[in-house]
């Protein structure tokens, strides 16, 4: 093997073991955050409790029986094992930060909208296609 050949790969196998170890820990905080979402937001798939917990806008908006009839149209959208998360975004509105997790349900994708709250709890805004009303106008929070 020339040596020009050998310095290319020594110079090259640092940065994409690097490049693998981001994606490696990019997927590890993205699965936290989905099941954050699960447990915290949507009480691990009982309604009455993730509607109860829901953001105050959002139970302005949408009746219980509402909700409850989109949980049950939609059971894959509460079951953990269903949801595949393909990224996270922190937002701002008017009234502040709004956590927006995309991910493939059942090769659809979803939005669920969350706004942060203290003590690190998240309030249910809304869920993307169906439960939209409920979610502000958002920017970038960069």
């Amino acid at each position: 093997m020339p040596r020009w050949l050998k310095m290319a790969c020594l110079l090259v196998l640092p940065f994409l073991a690097l490049f693998a170890g981001l994606a490696w820990y990019n997927r590890i905080m993205l699965d936290k955050d989905v099941d954050f979402l699960f447990q915290h937001v949507l009480a691990q798939g009982d309604a009455e409790v993730a509607y109860r917990h829901a953001d105050v806008h959002f139970r302005a908006l949408y009746p219980y029986r509402d909700f409850t009839d989109f949980v049950e149209s939609n059971p894959s959208f509460f079951e953990r094992d269903k949801v595949n998360g393909k990224t996270v975004e922190w937002l701002r509105d008017s009234g502040g930060m709004v956590v927006v997790l995309t991910a493939l349900v059942d090769a659809a994708e979803v939005k669920y909208f969350c706004r942060p709250m203290e003590r690190g709890e998240w309030r249910l805004v809304g869920i993307a296609p169906g439960l939209e009303r409920a979610v502000p106008k958002l920017q970038s929070a960069r």
